[in-house]
């Protein structure tokens, strides 16, 4: 009896965790999900999800690509990442934890790879590029080697879970619980503020924060953030003087315009770039979980490689 009272004790104390969370930042937490596990070669991170992942769709088979550079779209399995730093693979987990999801560039071509591992990646002239050739620094004055052709080729390469020197981003849902929060993605050119480069709304919500360097989506139905970092901050159509008049959100429809890919890593209010990063969308799927192990409340970012392969297939097909 004393164990079946101390059981039910945690799971009220989690409850009461999430409606707090619920009643400070206005949204819905999901109390009831399952973590997601590691599967790269480090130790996981949690027990294995004791309800059933979300079905791929028919037609998913996932991907299966060699990795040779290819002009129409190929993708290489999930969790094979780019190692410069570690020998662990990332997350191989392929839940659409967002079931028809929009893709987040409006158009394609779109190009999902390592903006570190890669050519012109980095932020330490001594880290290696993935042919042990070291690639320099990050951000030269012309930024014309992170415009190499095969950074803007096919087939896409996993990069959540990506091991980062110097900032060791926690993650419940990769090996080890560190590494990359969300994905880098690379629009149809090698430039910032282009039009052609449109970052949208990938499902009905609210705009909640707008940062010069990030602007945070929550879902409709309040259990889903999205991150989209890095866009031009002149390029959003919404500031922050109308978040500030608006309490509960910017309300945005699915596929509206939040602005243009850009290279800011960090910035001023007036979107003056005080350090850059290479011309990329970061893009995060993230859920408020009870921890299995913990049942402690997390802000989880979630592994997005299958959700966003199976969009831009409905993208590319003309049914985005």
């Amino acid at each position: 009896m004393r164990a079946d009272a101390t059981t039910c004790m945690k799971t009220l104390a989690a409850i009461a965790a999430a409606l707090i969370l619920s009643a400070c930042s206005g949204s819905r937490p999901l109390v009831t999900a399952p973590v997601p596990t590691g599967t790269g070669t480090g130790a996981p991170v949690s027990t294995p999800p004791s309800t059933p992942s979300t079905p791929t769709p028919a037609g998913f088979a996932g991907c299966v690509s060699t990795g040779a550079t290819q002009t129409s779209f190929a993708c290489m399995p999930a969790g094979r990442l780019l190692n410069g730093l570690t020998t662990w693979n990332g997350s191989t987990d392929q839940t659409l934890w967002v079931p028809g999801m929009r893709f987040p560039l409006k158009a394609g071509p779109a190009y999902l790879n390592s903006q570190v591992y890669r050519y012109k990646g980095g932020y330490d002239p001594n880290w290696l590029g993935p042919t042990g050739v070291k690639l320099g620094a990050q951000n030269d004055p012309g930024g014309v080697e992170q415009c190499d052709t095969r950074n803007y080729s096919y087939p896409w390469q996993d990069n959540f879970c990506e091991q980062r020197a110097g900032s060791v981003q926690g993650n419940l849902s990769c090996p080890g619980n560190s590494g990359h929060q969300g994905v880098d993605i690379r629009g149809r050119l090698c430039r910032t503020n282009d039009p052609a480069n449109q970052v949208v709304a990938v499902s009905n919500g609210k705009i909640i924060a707008i940062e010069p360097h990030y602007t945070k989506v929550l879902s409709e139905d309040e259990s889903t953030y999205f991150n989209f970092m890095h866009m031009h901050f002149a390029s959003r159509p919404h500031t922050k003087a109308q978040l500030s008049a608006s309490p509960g959100g910017i309300a945005v429809s699915r596929g509206a315009v939040l602005g243009n890919i850009g290279n800011i890593q960090q910035g001023t209010a007036d979107g003056t770039i005080t350090v850059p990063t290479t011309r990329h969308l970061h893009f995060e799927i993230r859920m408020p979980i009870v921890n299995p192990s913990t049942g402690n409340l997390e802000n989880v970012p979630l592994p997005p490689y299958a959700s966003l392969v199976e969009a831009y297939q409905r993208l590319q097909a003309g049914t985005p």
